[in-house]
């Protein structure tokens, strides 16, 4: 079985989270409150993981992230239109030069 790095980043950028929006923003909430955020007996969030969300979304309210996912898909699927124009691109010119020669 051949492994591919870019398949393997890409099964990992899609994997769903097992935390909700409302159940990050809580976790992110009660850290800044004082309660212990990733206590191995009290939750489940690696630090990590914890670090990367206050980052992420510290100072965010239920409805910004709401429009941030809206704006990330969005950003997802620009992008990914835009790598099939230049496969198609890229394509047409390989086409054109075995046309000439």
């Amino acid at each position: 079985m051949d492994f591919s790095p870019n398949l393997a980043l890409r099964r990992f950028c899609l994997q769903k989270s097992r935390f909700s929006d409302s159940q990050t923003l809580a976790i992110i909430e009660q850290a800044e409150h004082g309660a212990p955020a990733f206590e191995p007996s009290v939750s489940t969030v690696r630090e990590a993981q914890f670090y990367t969300w206050r980052a992420k979304y510290g100072g965010v309210d239920a409805s910004m992230m709401a429009l941030l996912k809206e704006l990330e898909e969005a950003s997802r699927g620009l992008r990914k239109l835009y790598a099939e124009v230049c496969i198609e691109v890229s394509r047409g010119r390989t086409l054109s030069r075995n046309l000439t020669a």
